[in-house]
């Protein structure tokens, strides 16, 4: 059984592991095995992580992390600790909701112990393995810290967000001039994220921030192009390219059509990576599911929560058919940047109240006022509204009367 989850890729194993009946009963069969050996239970750790099985993965890690740190080999350490810190980030992303520092406890020591360890080993010995193992821990470090920069004030969270920026230009510069790699995709992946996230945070205090989300677009695509060249297009990365490039498209830019080709194409490669009953594709294909119903389009609803491949494979020939659709000036949008940009910013995220500048508020009161009377949207109109009118049109495919909607703007 060891030979089998050391030696198959991972398409093979978790068509094996459907085959059996399923992740529980592989975790059961793995949990009765006899793991006396550390390098057992760092493998049994690492594929309940890929599986999905995080309380198993953890307990696995644990259990083999005291012996590591006895080991005589350091690098045994560190490996147990990114292998921690990787599954505690598999986890909150399949729930998102993280509400302190204290929850990103464990990623954030056992990254920082890796990025030691293998820091230590680097100077020691300039190997590419060791480049490979000190880069991942460093992309695992940076994830935490833009994790936790989420929960924590905007002077605090700023301090995270530059260690990590500073930590993924670290592993831009150990892989420099070399082939693109997918320690390198998923570092600029993290990169992405980070500056999403320091972008928002300017967004919620009305300061100019689309030169700075406009950049985050741009490391996303990066680092889709870097995975897709080095992993394939079915890889974990790119469940989160497209995951938060979707995002950024709706909730920021208002372009719908794009948020809904990058929607589908991250549920998508984590159907084909994991499957369905994975938690953070049942996550993905919830959030998907959500955007549809509320626009009305209901009877997509099923198909997605049901993982339904086929449907979804349709959808993407729909989306990808109207390329006109899909266009847009990036740099047009940052320049549109102005008062009105920051008066949705400050409905989006309400201000604390002791922090009100009274002619700021004027101002925003009268650009809210003015756009009102320009714009039939803001003056009453729904996104039901809106759907009606373009569901009575003679245009036979929902979701192509719904990309017509996207022509405008949110």
């Amino acid at each position: 059984m060891f030979e089998t989850l050391e030696r198959a890729h991972r398409p093979a194993l978790l068509d094996y592991c459907r085959a059996i009946g399923g992740y529980a009963t592989m975790r059961r069969a793995l949990s009765k095995a006899d793991t006396a050996s550390l390098h057992q239970r760092i493998v049994i750790g690492r594929f309940f992580s890929h599986v999905g099985e995080f309380a198993a993965a953890k307990e696995a890690l644990l259990q083999a992390k005291p012996e590591a740190a006895a080991s005589e080999n350091p690098a045994d350490l560190g490996q147990v600790c990114t292998l921690i810190a990787e599954n505690e980030i598999r986890y909150w992303d399949s729930l998102r909701n993280w509400g302190s520092p204290g929850a990103l406890k464990d990623l954030m020591e056992c990254s920082r112990t890796a990025v030691d360890i293998f820091r230590r080993e680097l100077e020691r010995c300039d190997r590419m393995s060791t480049r490979v193992e000190y880069a991942q821990a460093l992309s695992r470090w940076a994830n935490g810290c833009f994790k936790i920069s989420c929960v924590i004030n905007m002077v605090m969270a700023y301090s995270f967000l530059s260690k990590a920026d500073e930590a993924i230009q670290e592993v831009e510069d150990l892989f420099k001039g070399c082939p693109p790699s997918k320690v390198l995709g998923r570092a600029v992946l993290v990169r992405g994220v980070s500056k999403l996230v320091l972008g928002h945070n300017r967004q919620r205090y009305r300061l100019p921030h689309r030169d700075i989300l406009v950049e985050a677009a741009h490391l996303l695509m990066r680092a889709e192009e870097i995975l897709v060249h080095a992993a394939g297009e079915v890889n974990e990365g790119s469940i989160y390219t497209h995951g938060n490039l979707s995002e950024l498209y709706l909730h920021d830019v208002g372009h719908v059509p794009l948020a809904l080709l990058h929607n589908t194409k991250s549920c998508l490669v984590g159907l084909k990576l994991w499957g369905p009953e994975h938690p953070n594709v049942e996550r993905k294909l919830r959030e998907f599911a959500a955007i549809l119903g509320a626009v009305g389009f209901g009877s997509h609803v099923d198909a997605v929560l049901a993982g339904d491949l086929q449907a979804l494979e349709e959808m993407l020939r729909v989306f990808t058919s109207q390329e006109q659709l899909l266009q847009i000036d990036l740099r047009e949008w940052e320049r549109e940047e102005d008062a009105a940009a920051l008066d949705y910013a400050s409905r989006r995220w309400a201000p604390e109240a002791p922090h009100m500048d009274p002619e700021l508020v004027e101002v925003c009161a009268q650009n809210r006022l003015a756009r009102t009377e320009k714009n039939p949207l803001l003056a009453g109109w729904t996104h039901c509204n809106v759907t009606q009118e373009f569901s009575a049109s003679p245009c036979k495919d929902p979701l192509l009367s719904f990309m017509l909607l996207g022509q405008s703007r949110i």
